[in-house]
């Protein structure tokens, strides 16, 4: 495999004239290459941690191409099936029940998890010294901050409201002497009030350190999971007139988690603590008993 994958190379470099229509494309020959190499990198690895057979039959994408393709079917013969994947998988477990003969309108098959706040309220309480104690790093904080001034444009913007426009922006423009704002800034960007800074600074570090959490408890409503643990735990500080506090503190948690959910990449079961995890499952089996 690997001296078909050096032929490949070879025979592509070499662009023969007029026997283009008689080659592969670059990127059938690009996938085909990288295919070959990777399985027998995968071979080596696995026979070197003790297996006797490597089945390369098994190596292929054609399961989750065929799930794909059903994705598109589903959604119109787009290539781009966008959000339209949630519905069809609920459609296509559906089928599934259906094909096993399974009334689903008269069982409850509905897959026992917890995805509300309500779940994760006892395991906050475990870790709320750790929650409180969040912070961010200095380069961070620089981001938090040109964050901040987006985050006081549409509160100002959804407030119409002179008081809240006065105390959310900065008196003085030049608060902020260094970081990401100025570098950024050409004279048109909002400089935020000291309290939707530090607001959301907080407010980025607590989503920051629940993210496992909101990724196990909360997959189905992580977005609200995520506005009502910022309720929680963000800075009571005020940064709105006495009238509209309470309507700015909700929609600045609503924007920042919307903000931080939009943009985390980092969200994956890597960073989850399985043996707390497992511990506290175990609880909850137990209460529950």
């Amino acid at each position: 495999m690997k001296s078909f994958a050096e032929w490949v190379s070879d025979w592509k470099s070499s662009s023969i004239s007029n026997c283009e229509k008689f080659t592969l494309t670059s990127q059938t020959s690009s996938a085909l290459v990288y295919t070959l190499k990777c399985s027998v990198s995968l071979s080596e690895d696995l026979i070197n941690e003790g297996y006797d057979f490597v089945l390369m039959a098994r190596l292929q994408s054609d399961p989750i191409e065929r799930r794909f393709s059903l994705y598109r079917q589903m959604s119109g013969g787009r290539f781009l099936v966008g959000l339209r994947v949630l519905n069809s998988e609920k459609i296509i477990l559906m089928k599934s029940l259906l094909k096993e003969n399974i009334c689903f309108w008269k069982e409850d098959v509905s897959v026992d998890e917890e995805n509300n706040f309500d779940a994760i309220k006892e395991y906050l309480n475990e870790r709320e010294n750790e929650i409180e104690g969040a912070e961010l790093s200095r380069e961070s904080e620089e981001v938090a901050v040109y964050i901040s001034g987006y985050v006081a444009k549409k509160l100002r913007k959804r407030l119409s409201c002179t008081d809240c426009n006065n105390i959310m922006k900065s008196v003085n423009s030049t608060d902020i002497e260094d970081g990401y704002l100025k570098i950024l800034n050409r004279g048109g960007l909002l400089v935020p009030c000291n309290a939707i800074i530090n607001f959301c600074s907080k407010s980025f570090a607590i989503l920051d350190s629940v993210q496992d959490l909101l990724l196990l408890y909360a997959s189905n409503n992580i977005r609200e999971s995520a506005e009502n643990i910022l309720n929680r735990y963000s800075p009571s500080t005020t940064f709105a007139c006495q009238s509209h506090k309470l309507t700015a503190r909700k929609w600045a948690c609503r924007t920042i988690s919307n903000i931080f959910l939009n943009n985390e990449q980092k969200i994956s079961t890597s960073s989850i603590r399985k043996d707390d995890i497992k511990s506290f499952k175990k609880q909850q089996i137990e209460k529950r008993k």
